[in-house]
């Protein structure tokens, strides 16, 4: 895959997602309701629903055609996205019909991301279909595919014959618009790119570099059935709380986020993968998962997601449109309280305007007269703003790696580097592992490799050789 540099290529596309409970809430609904009404008439691309049973976590979302169909009424302009429909757990010409009622509904608005599932629980509504259901996920969306082309197909009725069967209403849209779900396998991005769909990913347990090699797998996939390879919508979930003070937004979003994490035990043992081992949840001892949690929102807040100011969310945007993101389906609903949510979304409003300038422009510097005495060292928010480039960790660290040097993971301290052609400036964050050891030394072996790191961060810009 050739990555776009973060100044060029298309403007990424920006929806809302919800995935958490309702539950306590008065009027369970009226968040998303208002939510996509404010999108509907601020230009923002579509809203994704999701399916989830039995559990309070996502509760509010059993059947995603439904909450679509009512909001086919309420808008007018938002793309509606049934993300995701697990495909085993129904039968696809039903799948088919109920986003056909939706696209008539909403005058031809409707798209639908597919996933096998996961959770033994949630076959209850078809255990048969479980030890099968990545093989009965692809000839589902086949069949919907099929159905909704307006082509026939042959089923046994309750007479024991063939009977041919056909879906009503005829959809408006000519070709469903799909894509598949993927967790995070490189195998579900490369069988979405031949299958010619779209994919809907998230970045809770994939850093930029993982994510990176995956779309990677996904324009492979595309380019082996001889389809274009820069087709095709990436889109990645994003957890999304936004605001004007930092550290007012880190007060809102951190207990709500604790409280989300803990009703969701999947995120969690996600969280568990991403300090580098898989863990049992049911043998840790209480502090032990509220250490994990706090790990986990640091993670998503240093870089993971759209937390935090607009101004400092800025760079993840950047990086991401640069490995081929086309789509931020921004996760809303995590924080409980509506209000708070909503006025968050006017300063989802200012990262888009943020994202859509072109950066910031190389500053020339001027030259002193000689007579003079050195300027002074500049300040850090002077280096911040002449930078020609700013990334996160894991997109530099990908960047290195391509040129020829490579870190290992206990040694990949730069959280945030800015960097232009002489200069650059580098934020670390030192591990808990680590910090331990640096009383032994008067500069700490990783602190050393990474001094070096930053000063080859200067002429590594991107699509650098070796």
């Amino acid at each position: 895959m050739n990555a776009r540099s973060p100044s060029s290529g298309p403007a990424v596309d920006w929806s809302l997602s919800f995935f958490a409970s309702g539950e306590g809430r008065g009027d369970k609904y009226r968040l998303l309701f208002d939510a996509a009404r404010f999108a509907d008439t601020q230009g923002l691309r579509g809203i994704w629903v999701p399916e989830r049973h039995f559990t309070p976590l996502g509760g509010l979302f059993p059947q995603p055609s439904l909450l679509l169909a009512a909001l086919a009424r309420e808008t007018r302009n938002l793309r509606l996205g049934a993300g995701s429909i697990v495909v085993p757990l129904h039968h696809p010409v039903r799948i088919a019909e109920d986003l056909s009622v939706v696209d008539n509904l909403s005058g031809g608005r409707v798209v639908a991301s597919f996933a096998s599932g996961w959770h033994p629980g949630d076959f209850a509504l078809a255990p048969e279909a479980y030890e099968d259901r990545h093989r009965v996920m692809l000839q589902g969306v086949e069949t919907v595919r099929r159905l909704w082309s307006g082509q026939p197909l042959s089923l046994p009725g309750g007479d024991g014959l063939e009977h041919e069967v056909r879906i009503f209403p005829t959809p408006l849209q000519r070709a469903l618009p799909i894509w598949l779900t993927s967790t995070g396998t490189a195998a579900t991005f490369e069988t979405a790119g031949a299958l010619g769909t779209n994919i809907l990913t998230h970045l809770v347990d994939q850093d930029l570099e993982v994510l990176a090699a995956r779309i990677a797998a996904y324009r492979r996939g595309r380019q082996r059935v001889g389809l274009p390879e820069d087709g095709g919508t990436v889109t990645v979930m994003l957890h999304t709380f936004l605001g004007e003070d930092e550290a007012r937004v880190r007060a809102q979003a951190r207990p709500a986020f604790r409280r989300y994490l803990l009703a969701n035990a999947p995120l969690l043992q996600a969280g568990s993968h991403s300090r580098g081992r898989a863990m049992d949840l049911s043998r840790l001892a209480e502090g032990d998962i509220e250490a994990l949690v706090d790990h986990q929102f640091e993670r998503l807040f240093s870089g993971h997601a759209l937390l935090g100011t607009p101004e400092k969310c800025v760079p993840l945007v950047r990086n991401l449109t640069a490995l081929g993101v086309g789509e931020i389906a921004c996760l809303v609903d995590f924080v409980d309280e509506p209000g708070e949510v909503l006025e968050g979304l006017h300063s989802l409003l200012r990262l888009r305007e943020l994202c859509a300038a072109a950066p910031r422009s190389r500053l020339v510097p001027v030259t002193a007269p000689a007579v003079q005495a050195p300027p002074a060292a500049p300040s850090l928010d002077e280096l911040r703003s002449r930078a020609e480039e700013v990334l996160v960790g894991e997109a530099f660290y990908a960047r290195l790696l391509k040129a020829g040097g490579d870190s290992g993971p206990s040694f990949r301290l730069i959280s945030r580097l800015w960097r232009r052609s002489d200069e650059a400036l580098a934020e670390l964050e030192i591990p808990a592992s680590l910090r331990a050891d640096l009383g032994r030394y008067q500069a700490h072996p990783a602190l050393l490799d990474n001094c070096f790191v930053v000063l080859i961060a200067t002429v590594l810009a991107g699509g650098a050789e070796a």
